[in-house]
């Protein structure tokens, strides 16, 4: 385990880059520094320690966290019900393929079953065996952190309290943020994306589910395949698309909501100013 800290009080951004997989769990709260605690996802992990140990952290007005990853990169094949999706980091495809759609990250998972890959944050291979490099990383701030900036490869983000502002890019992980006062920014290739509350959201996922719970003033959705469900609690503007999924929009009563929903499979229900099921 090791714990990098910021040497400043005063306001400053966050910016965590992290190649290594695992999981990037932040918090704001009452500290009275920035912190982050590296430590590996399974006790003994030699990998991660070494990685661990080159994990580098730069202080002043932007506190700036840089995690490596292990070299050679991960490939990731994932079948649901829109086909198949080819996602792969740093390595290389030869031979042929037939029905394969090439979207870009990390794990391989064939008839539901991983054979390669990360899940929950761990590396596995073909045979069930667990690889070293995965990475659980905690993130304690104090409320003078104005924004937040995690940019992984493979890695589950989830986030409590109140943030300003939030941008995360993540090739392969579910993210899930709980408030963000100001706006809130996610990408991701593959995962699903989970937002508490928030008066502005921009959300791309290539194949996962888009989930808003409050939204306060405007929102951009895009999945590709995936559902998309906004419940909006003052007025505001979504404009919400997907390729193969589900949208359902609602809001309080009596907040106005002025809505562009497209999905070319899937149902389109809006609660909202009269609308109606499509």
């Amino acid at each position: 385990m090791r714990t990098l800290t910021h040497d400043g009080r005063g306001p400053f951004q966050l910016a965590l880059k992290s190649d290594a997989p695992g999981i990037v769990d932040i918090r704001i709260g009452d500290d009275a520094t920035a912190s982050v605690t590296l430590e590996p996802l399974n006790p003994g992990d030699t990998v991660a320690a070494r990685l661990i140990e080159a994990a580098t952290a730069v202080s002043g007005d932007e506190f700036r966290v840089t995690i490596p990853g292990t070299p050679g990169g991960n490939t990731t094949v994932v079948q649901d019900r829109s086909g198949t999706h080819v996602t792969m980091v740093a390595g290389t495809v030869t031979g042929s393929m037939t029905g394969v759609t090439i979207t870009g990250n990390g794990n391989i998972v064939v008839g539901g079953n991983v054979v390669n890959g990360v899940v929950n944050g761990q590396v596995i291979n073909s045979g069930g065996i667990v690889n070293g490099g995965g990475i659980r990383a905690t993130v304690r701030l104090p409320r003078t952190c104005d924004s937040v900036d995690v940019d992984t490869t493979s890695a589950d983000i989830t986030t409590s309290g109140e943030l300003r502002t939030i941008t995360t890019r993540t090739m392969s992980g579910d993210i899930v943020v709980g408030t963000a006062t100001e706006a809130a920014q996610v990408r991701t290739s593959s995962g699903d994306v989970t937002i508490g509350a928030t008066p502005a959201a921009s959300i791309t996922t290539m194949s996962g589910d888009i989930t808003l719970l409050d939204l306060a003033a405007t929102a951009r959705l895009k999945t590709m395949s995936g559902d998309i469900r906004v419940q909006v609690t003052s007025d505001a503007t979504v404009d919400a698309n997907t390729m193969s999924g589900d949208i359902r929009l609602t809001a309080d009563q009596g907040v106005t909501v002025t809505s562009k929903l497209r999905t070319m499979s899937g149902r389109i229900i809006d609660r909202t100013n009269g609308g109606g099921r499509r």
